[in-house]
């Protein structure tokens, strides 16, 4: 108080209110801080950044099934036409894309390259997604692939040249 008011008396019981005053003050700040915060007014950056990653990685992964989704239909599509030219199916497919993944989820390239570069190593949920979308389409359950054997595969190669 004596800072503030240079020419004020300072008496013990003066230092007193004016030092519980001051805590009063900043129990108050901080309070309604906290409540701000629980009431999404005082939101963490970090965690903004955490969810928009966790939504772009959610968003590609939806946006890579429904393209696979959709990339089936168009080979079934062709499939039952009984010849088709090139540009056909270029346009089959190029009708079929799906949205960018990264416009829809608000962020540019680089700029979700900077908060992955930022958050993919040090968040486990955000690893996690990440192994998802790179992890790619999980083969179907019962489609067995058939095993063709080296010794065939070389014959079929030097059949092709």
């Amino acid at each position: 108080l004596a800072q503030v008011f240079p020419g004020a008396a300072m008496d013990a019981s003066t230092r007193k209110i004016a030092a519980s005053s001051v805590a009063v003050v900043s129990l108050l700040g901080l309070l309604l801080w906290a409540a701000r915060r629980r009431a999404g007014g005082g939101v963490d950056p970090d965690e903004v950044e955490r969810q928009k990653v966790i939504n772009a990685l959610q968003t590609i992964g939806a946006a890579q099934a429904r393209h696979r989704e959709r990339m089936q239909e168009a080979v079934r599509a062709l499939g039952q036409k009984a010849s088709y030219t090139v540009e056909e199916a270029l346009r089959e497919v190029k009708d079929r894309m799906p949205e960018d993944p990264m416009k829809a989820a608000g962020l540019t390239p680089e700029e979700f390259d900077a908060l992955m570069e930022k958050h993919a190593q040090s968040d486990a949920t955000i690893f996690a997604l990440v192994q998802q979308v790179f992890a790619g389409a999980k083969p179907a359950a019962g489609n067995t692939a058939k095993i063709v054997p080296v010794e065939q595969q070389l014959k079929i190669r030097q059949f092709m040249v």
